[in-house]
């Protein structure tokens, strides 16, 4: 197998523009299932959008939900990106009886001839890995959802009361001698523990929208973990043609990584991040220049706590005063708009006034909207999606209005709360992202 950084000089220092080439590379060859990226071999057909949010995920160390009905290749998907990652890919099957010791750490009794007593030996759960493939995730218990929520959001496990890293490239017991026996690779400093904790570390959940029986839905609080939630929808004609044109194929080319892959892939992720998301893009995120985009990002992320019409039946009194903040921040910045003297601000006082008013917006409604962490995925998510954009310079990425809004429904779909009434009636929360985007792109 070609591995994506076959060709990349293991001493060159890390650039942007160098770096471009290799993830290419990777993507080409997830979506043609292959090393060679042959266009007659077997491939993901129509999962574009779908191959770009979990290359986005593996880069910021963010984790994906992804919803749709049996057979649409999510399970594939997931397989494919780990494998031609070159990283240590782990997959497990939940079920209602799903104990956290099944993801965990499970201890076993081994009867050596000859011995008095029986040995107990650890066994590592499926969690200790690169790229975690939870499959159908809302069989899974509550209890099993927690001990897998606490390894998303920490990096870190506490099996035995002994916290433990969940980070596992390669086997556990050579780890730290194998990453110092490839590196340095790209002119970084050598493996230590302590710098790389969750280096790599990505959760891809599915779950099967269509199931009623045995199934334990996701609390928001878990879904608000996840970077992106992902509907998979049912493939086109002619992709169906497509998908067709490769059932009867058999001269697929088998996936085999090494360990100075996974070594390789784990220094490069490390070095990309700090590119994309070191000092120089924080300073022109904040600067002046930025300023439009800044306030289109939040004034998205502050009307989805908005409660346009004046129902009040909601039993939590914290979302309405939290609504009623964030409506006098509109108002504030309508203010500021219409005092100003630039004509294109006046021109977005006046819609945000139309907005407001409108009826269509208040179907539906908003009961919460996004946390201050969808912000921040978001923000990480445009800027490696500027990357993949080519939208660089100066040693820095620089994502515009093109970057993020793609983005906004995978986002911000599982963060917007809607009343019962209207759940009930079949409300989406895409309604509402789609009229603020539509209010935003008049801008």
């Amino acid at each position: 197998m070609s591995h994506f950084l076959a060709d990349l000089p293991p001493t060159e220092s890390l650039t942007l523009e160098s770096a471009y080439e290799p993830v290419r590379i990777l993507r080409e060859q997830i979506q043609m299932m292959s090393p060679t990226r042959d266009p007659e071999s077997a491939r993901i057909v129509g999962m574009d959008d779908m191959i770009d949010r979990s290359l986005i995920a593996l880069i910021t160390g963010e984790h994906c939900l992804l919803e749709g009905n049996p057979g649409l290749a999510k399970t594939l998907l997931s397989e494919t990106t780990g494998r031609m990652a070159g990283l240590w890919f782990q997959r497990i099957q939940f079920m209602p009886d799903t104990m956290p010791a099944d993801l965990v750490l499970k201890e076993t009794l081994v009867y050596a001839k000859g011995a008095p007593h029986p040995d107990i030996v650890p066994k590592w759960g499926p969690i200790f890995t690169n790229l975690l493939l939870a499959d159908e995730i809302n069989r899974a218990s509550p209890k099993a959802q927690a001990a897998l929520l606490q390894g998303m959001q920490e990096k870190e496990i506490t099996p035995l009361n002994r916290p433990t890293q969940v980070i596992r490239p390669v086997d556990p017991v050579n780890e730290a001698e194998l990453l110092n026996q490839y590196g340095p690779f790209l002119g970084l400093a050598r493996f230590d523990a302590a710098t790389t904790k969750g280096q790599v570390f990505t959760v891809l959940a599915t779950q099967n929208p269509i199931e009623q029986e045995g199934v334990y839905p996701l609390s928001k609080a878990f879904e608000d973990r996840f970077m992106f939630k992902l509907l998979v929808h049912y493939p086109s004609a002619d992709e169906l043609y497509e998908i067709e044109r490769h059932a009867f194929r058999t001269d697929r080319i088998p996936i085999e990584t090494t360990a100075q892959d996974h070594v390789k892939t784990l220094y490069f992720v490390s070095a990309l991040r700090s590119l994309l998301f070191g000092p120089e893009a924080e300073r022109w995120w904040g600067s002046d220049e930025n300023r439009p985009l800044r306030e289109r990002v939040h004034t998205l992320i502050n009307f989805t706590h908005v409660r346009p019409f004046g129902g009040r039946s909601s039993r939590d009194a914290a979302l309405l005063d939290g609504a009623d903040r964030k409506q006098d921040e509109l108002r504030g910045l309508k203010k500021e708009w219409e005092r100003s003297e630039d004509s294109k601000l006046h021109r977005r006082a006046a819609l945000l006034t139309e907005l407001l008013s409108r009826d269509d917006f208040a179907y539906p409604e908003v009961a919460s909207g996004s946390s201050p962490r969808g912000l921040l995925k978001w923000i990480r998510a445009a800027h490696v999606m500027a990357f993949l954009n080519r939208h660089f310079e100066a040693g820095h990425v620089r994502p515009t209005w093109n970057d993020f809004q793609p983005l906004a429904h995978d986002v911000l779909r599982h963060r917007i709360r809607l009343t019962p009434g209207y759940e009930a009636m079949g409300a989406k929360s895409e309604t509402v992202i789609d009229l603020l985007l539509e209010w935003i792109n008049q801008w």
